[in-house]
């Protein structure tokens, strides 16, 4: 809430949109004002700690979220899964901060109620279905770090190239070869597909 007399010359989503687009690995209050060009009191006046704006960023990160239509649970979890590498991409030190969803966000625990809903209704126990949406948004959130830290997610599979001989290495020079150079869009798909057999293999065991 807004207190005093004095002209408003800032609002809330400004200083939410101002510190996602500051970055939120390294933001603080301070870092936001000047990107805003206001003093960091103008801004608590709004917010009253960091981690209070941190939470509304987390608002902010699921708005952004693509999230997928409920169909069938495989293209679901892809389909989820891309939408989060979608939005940590758009929300720079989102990945690098550990954003995920949690009870904390009224908007992250709504995503949640509906990805869990999804694959219940298709016969998921509970348990596993809290296991299956928590590993693709882990699988997304670690693959952005990769890629906002290395530029690509592969970068030591490079360095593991060049040290490998085909003579005194030959199966390990083999697979390296399927497999470089990445296609990050292909090889983010090619890992969630992965992924959602072990999946599939787990929802075939006997309970």
């Amino acid at each position: 809430m807004r207190h005093g007399g004095r002209p408003q010359l800032i609002d809330q989503d400004q200083i939410v949109q101002a510190a996602l687009a500051v970055g939120l690995d390294h933001f603080s209050i301070n870092a936001v004002a000047r990107h805003l060009g206001v003093s960091g009191a103008a801004i608590y006046r709004y917010v009253d700690t960091r981690e209070a704006l941190l939470a509304l960023c987390l608002d902010a990160f699921v708005q952004r979220l693509e999230v997928p239509p409920r169909q069938e649970w495989r293209p679901y979890l892809a389909a989820l899964a891309a939408a989060f590498r979608r939005a940590l991409l758009a929300t720079p030190g989102a990945a690098q901060h550990g954003f995920k969803l949690g009870p904390s966000s009224p908007k992250g625990a709504a995503l949640l109620e509906e990805a869990i809903a999804c694959l219940m209704g298709q016969g998921f126990p509970p348990k596993l279905a809290w296991q299956a949406v928590s590993a693709v948004i882990d699988h997304a959130v670690a693959w952005v770090q990769k890629e906002e830290l290395a530029g690509e997610p592969d970068s030591a599979r490079h360095k593991l190239a060049a040290m490998v001989s085909p003579e005194r290495h030959p199966h390990l020079s083999e697979a390296l070869a399927t497999v470089l150079p990445p296609d990050l869009d292909q090889a983010f798909e090619a890992r969630t597909t992965f992924l959602l057999r072990g999946v599939e293999a787990t929802l075939k065991e006997p309970l």
